[in-house]
């Protein structure tokens, strides 16, 4: 998995990806562990994994109603990231970077206390927050620029059963349970 994820910076210097897999028959062997879905260009069925998302820092990125994160390149698809059926699975760690800012993170549980998700635009506004509290009342926001121009100014982190406070922490854990120490880069972004 380490020499993967090194392959990885090499070739997009400006992509952070935990818990990579190249195995596209991969399945998840432990509770809280996300299969991410390969895209290379084209839309896959979300049923294998994520190898890698193509960066760009003059990419665009969008969030579609139907689930769907998208990369375009003045206009052109370059791939799709399908979100189908994200409420039911565990988002164990996600991050992709793009010109040293954060684009997209989740964290979902099933069945857990917190489920979130933070997405921004090509412009790093965050164009959408999805949340249930621990009553199971459900928070979601979606940003509309043209009339609201407010953003969300923290998060906390539910990673292992464990709360943080901030991204940092959580990321460092994170990280530290899936690859050596050495071998951990924390890409800071403003936000």
């Amino acid at each position: 998995m380490i020499e993967t994820f090194n392959q990885l910076k090499r070739r997009y210097h400006h992509v952070q990806i935990v818990n990579v897999t190249e195995d596209e028959q991969y399945v998840a062997r432990q509770a809280g562990e996300y299969v991410l879905y390969r895209v290379a260009g084209a839309r896959q069925r979300p049923a294998t994994t994520l190898n890698d998302l193509p960066f760009a820092p003059d990419y665009a990125m969008s969030y579609t109603p139907q689930g769907e994160l998208r990369v375009t390149d003045m206009g052109q698809e370059i791939a799709t990231l399908q979100l189908i059926d994200w409420q039911k699975q565990t988002v164990r760690a996600i991050k992709y970077m793009a010109d040293g800012s954060n684009w997209q993170f989740d964290l979902v549980g099933e069945r857990a206390a917190v489920i979130k998700r933070w997405i921004r635009d090509e412009r790093l506004r965050t164009i959408m927050i999805r949340l249930t509290q621990n009553n199971g009342k459900s928070v979601k926001k979606l940003y509309n620029y043209d009339g609201d121009s407010q953003q969300p100014v923290s998060l906390s982190f539910l990673y292992d059963g464990k709360l943080y406070a901030n991204e940092t922490d959580y990321l460092t854990k994170a990280c530290q349970d899936i690859f050596d120490i050495q071998d951990i880069e924390i890409l800071r972004y403003l936000g």
